[in-house]
């Protein structure tokens, strides 16, 4: 170690003798990741730094060798060990109410999850959809969960986000404005609920959210529409319009595309625009016409006037792949129809 040391400028801190000693052969050894990221970061923060090394290009790479971890790795290692401190202490009332803790136990949340690459992927998940993180966090206390695993909720996570951009909390979870923005959130989502007739013009309508999984396709929402003896007559989806809306080209064609992928194993395709900053429901419209995707209607949420139709299907034809939800929906039962 004292070699690896002696290649750098002014030799002489025990310090960074004793780090180094205990990052030595890090990978090799499966070192704890965060005792590795601590190790690193207070050799990164020491003010002997610049006297050791010439520059901070010289330090990483005695770091990498000593370690067998790259770079990007062992910065990626530092991030993560930073959310999770925040983490645990920006939420710490709610974790332990969520968790089931008589009283707060200190990186539980670590104790929890631990490998680096679950604890990487929750805080992942957590930046797209915090209950859901925190929801796998609590099915993790309960049983083990494979990376594989947390890797498939957030691939539909992704899967459901249109903007293919992550929605970012500003505030913790005990703060008003994210009560408010929840509590808008479901407002929402019940006005579709509870103003279904204005879609249909039918009471035989029941739709349900996150209640469904399909193989090939994610959505919010679905829809059944049923006869007087209960079988299903039409199956619709809803794509709700939710996080940052598309900023630039390539951003709108990918959500034209999630658009365009989801009508084919619907009847129908209902966009609902239930943001604050509005979406350019005008600009989808447009190229949907051009586009000639018949199936899709759009609906905008208007907190004044409630449900507002912007666009209604042109089409009823079900499409090639309609089969194909319609036989999941039907293998995972629906109990109001006595189905199940």
């Amino acid at each position: 170690m004292k070699r690896i040391i002696k290649r750098a400028t002014l030799m002489s801190s025990e310090f960074f003798i004793e780090q180094f000693e205990k990052i030595q052969g890090a990978k090799a050894k499966r070192m704890d990741w965060l005792e590795l990221a601590s190790c690193v970061e207070k050799m990164l923060q020491s003010p002997e730094l610049l006297s050791v090394y010439p520059n901070r290009e010289a330090f990483w790479n005695d770091v990498e060798q000593a370690t067998g971890y790259s770079r990007n790795a062992l910065q990626r290692q530092s991030t993560t060990k930073r959310l999770l401190e925040n983490h645990e202490k920006a939420e710490k009332d709610f974790l332990q109410e969520m968790l089931g803790l008589k009283e707060w136990k200190p990186g539980i949340v670590a104790e929890i999850i631990g490998q680096f690459p679950k604890m990487e992927l929750y805080f992942r998940i957590y930046k797209y959809d915090p209950m859901e993180a925190i929801k796998l966090l609590k099915r993790m206390q309960e049983e083990p969960v494979s990376v594989a695993k947390i890797r498939d909720i957030l691939s539909r996570l992704l899967d459901k986000n249109p903007t293919f951009e992550p929605y970012t909390p500003t505030h913790t979870f005990q703060s008003r404005h994210n009560k408010s923005r929840a509590n808008e959130e479901r407002e929402r989502t019940a006005a579709l609920e509870q103003q279904q007739a204005i879609i249909y013009e039918s009471e035989n309508v029941s739709i349900y959210f996150d209640h469904f999984q399909f193989r090939y396709v994610s959505i919010d929402a679905v829809a059944l529409q049923h006869g007087e003896e209960g079988q299903i007559s039409n199956l619709d989806g809803f794509l709700i319009l939710k996080g940052l809306t598309p900023k630039r080209d390539s951003t709108f064609q990918r959500l034209l595309a999630t658009i365009d992928y989801r009508s084919s194993f619907f009847r129908h395709l209902w966009l609902y625009s239930m943001n604050t900053s509005p979406w350019p429901l005008d600009q989808i419209n447009s190229a949907i016409d051009e586009l000639g995707i018949q199936q899709i209607g759009i609906i905008e949420y208007n907190p004044k006037s409630g449900l507002e139709i912007m666009r209604k299907p042109e089409s009823s034809e079900k499409p090639m792949r309609y089969n194909i939800v319609m036989n999941e929906i039907m293998r995972q039962g629906i109990k109001d129809y006595g189905l199940a």
